[in-house]
């Protein structure tokens, strides 16, 4: 079982980085890997492991958008694959694989869960600063359920 880390960073907004993040940790759990996680957004960083475990860490994926501003001097280069967030949403699972694959670990097919269907969600945004900002989180929900096969309907305030 390898150690991953993986940073989380979206410009589409909080709730997209959250996604992305959370897809990543799913795809790790299925193939028996544990990851841990930090997010980085409009609300801050939510920090999911120290610069000491980062710097022992056998692999580090960065799903990040160009221009997120995260210090890339800290990673560890040849133990770093960077990934747009968009690959993640379209196979979260292929990412993983590809940080294993690059550290020379084989990549076992997906732990065996039990059959689930897509889930239906409803969610509602509204945001006192703005409608741009109602929409913005609106259209991230709806990109990262459907990335992770999801149904979505949203309703804005």
């Amino acid at each position: 079982m390898a150690q991953l880390f993986a940073i989380a960073a979206s410009q589409a907004g909080p709730a997209h980085s959250f996604m992305l993040g959370e897809a990543l940790a799913a795809a790790a759990a299925r193939l028996g890997h544990d990851l841990k996680l930090r997010v980085v957004s409009s609300f801050g960083t939510q920090e999911g492991f120290s610069p000491e475990e980062l710097a022992s860490a056998q692999a580090v994926i960065l799903a990040a958008d160009a221009g997120s501003g995260i210090d890339r001097s800290a990673l560890p280069a040849d133990r770093l694959l960077e990934v747009a967030p968009e690959a993640v949403f379209r196979d979260a699972t292929q990412v993983v694989q590809q940080a294993l694959a690059r550290l020379g670990m084989a990549t076992a097919a997906p732990v065996a869960q039990a059959a689930t269907k897509p889930l239906r969600i409803v969610a509602i945004t509204s945001c006192p600063t703005g409608v741009a900002h109602t929409f913005m989180a609106a259209e991230a929900l709806e990109q990262g359920a459907k990335g992770l096969g999801h149904q979505i309907h949203v309703e804005t305030q």
